[in-house]
């Protein structure tokens, strides 16, 4: 079962996802990072509308926001470069700002983590999408294909390892784990990106 409004998809999943975060640690934090997405997908929004490109639907799941465009896919694998970093560069010249201002710190924090995070080249992320258009740029699609399936897997592998390091040495929380092996299945589950 999804609601709709206009443009706007909200999964059940996303409930629960904004459910366990408030739960496992605080509302302050969870409203943080919730206005850290919103920086990330609004930078997003900018440049669809600078291409000259239409948002056809902002979908919410258990796996966060996704944009989804009108009409043909990109013609273009530097437009797809600047569709792809438009996100993380939002959150990381936010972080910048407010950090030049020595305001806010935990906004400045989630910022950096968000725009770092979604850097890391594992498609699905943007890092991971950036990383194919700029490879599709300067080499065959063929050959981009699989170097960004070979990164998909490496830094997936890498996110898994970290978190079971986090859990067990630090007795964290289990969320950077949960999220390396939702990279990995993504990574690992098709030959093509």
């Amino acid at each position: 079962m999804t609601w709709s409004a206009g443009r706007i998809v909200l999964y059940p999943g996303f409930i629960l996802l904004l459910s366990a975060s408030a739960y496992f640690g605080s509302l302050r934090l969870l409203a943080v990072l919730l206005g850290s997405g919103l920086v990330h997908e609004l930078g997003h929004i900018a440049a669809v509308r600078l291409t000259g490109r239409r948002l056809a639907r902002l979908r919410l799941s258990a796996l966060g926001a996704e944009l989804t465009l009108e009409g043909e896919p990109c013609t273009s694998f530097l437009q797809d470069l600047l569709l792809s970093l438009s996100g993380p560069a939002a959150n990381l010249l936010l972080a910048a700002v407010f950090a030049a201002v020595g305001h806010f710190p935990l906004f400045v924090g989630a910022n950096l983590l968000l725009g770092c995070f979604n850097l890391l080249p594992v498609c699905p992320l943007d890092g991971g999408c950036a990383l194919f258009a700029l490879l599709s740029c300067l080499t065959s699609m063929e050959w981009a294909e699989r170097v960004s399936r070979l990164f998909s897997r490496a830094f997936s592998l890498l996110v898994v390892f970290c978190g079971m390091l986090l859990l067990l040495l630090e007795h964290g929380r289990p969320w950077l784990l949960l999220i390396g092996v939702w990279l990995s299945a993504a990574s690992f589950r098709s030959n093509t990106l």
